[in-house]
């Protein structure tokens, strides 16, 4: 409640592109909050040097494998470019995927990708893919907490829960679709203890 080990960000990379981060430390408590800051810290320096996703994670999984040993620690990732070109370009380090929204169908973002921090030599543990975009689209991030959080009955949030509330409200103003989702997650989780970080952010394409 009080340290977080989930983080996102919005890194600007020149004109009308932008990369979006969600990433999430396994644990909680200081440990998992320090090596949050120093996400921030090394994603801040590498970001804009980088033009392909999974060359920036194969980069950072290099500086952190040490000292994710070290604290026996992991962190998950999702990191994608949004250009206005009408591309976004992704990669995923075992992070739950990123759900694209168009009009009310659903598309996972699926891509494979390791555990940031288990090992330093993994050739090819990165990929990225392409993913045309338009208009209307909405692009969803979301960390574990959400889909694995409990209510007072042990039941799960789950990803179907998740997946219908968004396309119940596909439509309405990002601002209010997230107030709607959340709304339902609280009612859902009935007034049981948070046991994870809740990150949840949803991107509209203009």
């Amino acid at each position: 409640m009080e340290v977080s080990g989930d983080y996102h960000n919005i890194y600007s990379l020149g004109k009308d592109k932008y990369g979006i981060l969600i990433a999430d430390v396994a644990g909680h408590g200081v440990a998992a909050a320090l090596i949050t800051m120093l996400i921030k810290e090394r994603f801040e320096e590498l970001a804009p040097n980088y033009a392909d996703p999974k060359k920036l994670l194969h980069r950072i999984n290099i500086i952190f494998k040490d000292l994710m040993l070290d604290f026996e620690k992991y962190f998950t990732a999702f990191y994608i470019i949004i250009s206005k070109n009408t591309q976004a370009l992704f990669s995923n380090a075992a992070h739950p995927k990123a759900i694209l929204l168009r009009d009310s169908s659903v598309f996972p973002l699926t891509v494979k990708g390791v555990l940031i921090g288990v090992s330093q030599i993994m050739k090819d543990a990165f990929q990225t893919k392409k993913l045309a975009i338009k208009p209307g689209d909405k692009i969803i991030l979301y960390s574990d907490g959400i889909t694995e959080a409990m209510n007072t009955y042990k039941e799960e949030y789950g990803l179907k829960r998740l997946v219908t509330v968004l396309q119940k409200n596909a439509r309405k103003p990002c601002d209010e679709m997230l107030k709607k989702t959340i709304s339902n997650f609280k009612e859902f989780s009935n007034g049981a203890k948070q046991t994870d970080d809740e990150t949840l952010i949803i991107i509209e394409i203009r």
